[in-house]
């Protein structure tokens, strides 16, 4: 079992590069100079841009319209990371930013489309009431660029709302046998609005209604908060899950050939939905395009099993389990997801890069929360368990010769998880913050070890938690550095950071594989020549 110890260790992750967002100047009446604030982000501010060339980059905005774009350049021989201030046009003074999102379309040639809402207040008279507007921008760029430095010359569209827009995320549609990218905006209305291309040469969108394609967002009756979108079985299926404002989760089944319902399932939490994730438990990775397509057992296709993660702002994370088949009928709690304020977002990934997917989860206390999947499986003859239940102490975290770029950020420290009486709630800013390394003591480690091994169900365990100066308002996965491994993003109220893994683990697992690899190639050879001698053999007898 050589193969799997790797997959035992908790990974150290550490922070490489910390990015604040950009100041405003407030100006107040009778003041000759402005006040230079930090202006604050929202869980809907935020987008990462896709390049089929590998230089990804992620796109933050505040909530007073100034965007910052995050990326890695190679300076001098040496990477290092790169924020630019990007001046959308057409977003006035004042204008309160609510969302965001960017459809990357590599068709017939590289272009994006960033979205943008917004709310215009308009100032109050002594007539008239003070009122505020809704919009929605599109700026349409062809990216035979190197950023967005062209962005005066891209074409920009307004479309006015009205309704007050919440989540901006984008999805695909079938149109006439050709898959097209679309944005959906969930709007205050109790709606979910669809706007689709009308002409790529003019660069434009329109409002399209949604029943033709979407018939699971009809007859909503309370406002939506978050929704994901999921296709599967070359896009004939369709998995869609809503979170809403009074608590209420659904979940729907689509036949997207046939545009019908297969089936729904709804239920109700007792506070607000902040997020709602579809998710797998195995990580895939796409299969190059110059490797061979070798399909086995391809007679019947097995759908995937999908997962539903609900956040809810005044209780625990429940994770739905295997929805096709069980609807919401079987819930796992994530233990102390509701201990460190409000649950705002979360992210999917493999941290421990052992094939199989993790739960991050950012919360308004300050923390980022990580849960794996404990799968009770049946012991081996050797005595030792067939999963990755073992869990490691930490290393030295702040070792600056495993960072790829070490961040100047000394706010936040990874730390055990040590089980924790009270709830702890850090709602107020504190750039000063430090977070000391809480020590565990034996006879917690002793405690803790006994209450896991007395859980004799499949369960969510929590690895480790990482604390920040301010609230975690997203989380994303990202290869921002162009070197093929994907690191996480974490965007707080007030910056955003870039954390990555331990490269030396990261040699050590990659040298393990390929090692493997070539044993099993060799053992194949053996295995095949060894036949073929003995076929010889048999002939010439």
């Amino acid at each position: 079992m050589e193969e799997s110890k790797i997959g035992y260790k908790s990974w150290k992750w550490t922070d490489a590069h910390f990015c604040n967002l950009p100041t405003h100047t407030l100006l107040y009446p009778g003041m000759s100079c402005g006040i230079s604030t930090t202006p604050q982000t929202n869980v809907y501010g935020h987008a990462k841009v896709i390049d089929p060339d590998g230089s990804n980059k992620f796109l933050v905005a505040s909530r007073v319209g100034k965007f910052i774009s995050l990326e890695y350049q190679i300076t001098m021989d040496k990477l290092a990371p790169s924020a630019k201030i990007i001046p959308f046009s057409y977003i006035p003074a004042g204008a309160e930013l609510v969302s965001l999102d960017v459809i990357c379309k590599s068709v017939h040639h590289k272009r994006i489309v960033v979205g943008v809402t917004f709310i215009k207040f308009e100032e109050e008279s002594e007539d008239v009431e003070s009122t505020c507007k809704q919009y929605l921008n599109l700026y349409s760029l062809q990216e035979e660029y190197s950023g967005f430095d062209n962005i005066d010359d891209c074409f920009s569209q307004s479309i006015d709302l009205d309704f007050t827009p919440y989540q901006l995320t984008h999805t695909s549609i079938f149109v006439a046998g050709k898959l097209e990218s679309v944005f959906l905006l969930i709007g205050s209305d109790c709606k979910i609005h669809m706007y689709r291309e009308v002409s790529a040469m003019q660069q434009t969108f329109r409002e399209f209604p949604t029943d033709d394609c979407f018939p699971e967002f009809k007859d909503i009756s309370t406002c939506v908060h978050w929704i994901d979108i999921v296709y599967y079985n070359q896009y004939s299926r369709r998995l869609t899950a809503r979170g809403h404002r009074d608590g209420g989760i659904t979940v729907s089944h689509v036949n997207v050939d046939s545009n019908e319902m297969l089936s729904s399932w709804s239920l109700q939490h007792d506070s607000p939905i902040t997020c709602i994730k579809i998710f797998t438990l195995e990580y895939s990775v796409s299969q190059p395009g110059f490797i061979s397509q070798r399909k086995e057992n391809s007679d019947k296709e097995v759908d995937p099993v999908f997962h539903v993660l609900a956040l809810s702002a005044l209780e625990p994370a429940a994770v739905y389990r295997n929805v096709l088949s069980n609807g919401l009928k079987e819930p796992l709690v994530l233990p102390q997801s509701n201990k460190f304020d409000v649950p705002l977002c979360v992210c999917i990934v493999d941290i421990d890069f052992d094939g199989c997917n993790e739960i991050m989860i950012g919360t308004y206390g300050q923390e980022l929360l990580a849960y794996k999947f404990i799968s009770q499986k049946p012991m081996s003859k050797s005595g030792k368990s067939s999963g990755n239940e073992k869990l490691d102490e930490f290393g030295d975290i702040n070792d600056p010769n495993r960072n790829r770029h070490l961040s100047d950020e000394k706010e936040q420290r990874l730390t055990p998880v040590d089980i924790q009486d009270s709830l702890r709630s850090k709602s107020h800013e504190n750039l000063n913050f430090k977070h000391s390394t809480e020590n565990i003591t034996q006879s917690n480690k002793q405690h803790k070890q006994e209450d896991y091994m007395g859980k004799k169900c499949d369960h969510f365990q929590l690895l480790w938690q990482k604390s920040f100066a301010c609230p975690v308002m997203g989380i994303d996965r990202l290869d921002i550095m162009g070197d093929g491994m994907e690191d996480l993003v974490v965007v707080t109220l007030k910056g955003v950071h870039i954390i990555q893994p331990d490269l030396q683990e990261i040699a050590k697992v990659c040298l393990e594989r390929m090692n493997n690899i070539t044993q099993k190639k060799h053992k194949i050879k053996s295995d095949k020549h060894l036949s073929n001698v003995k076929s010889v053999q048999n002939k010439e007898k």
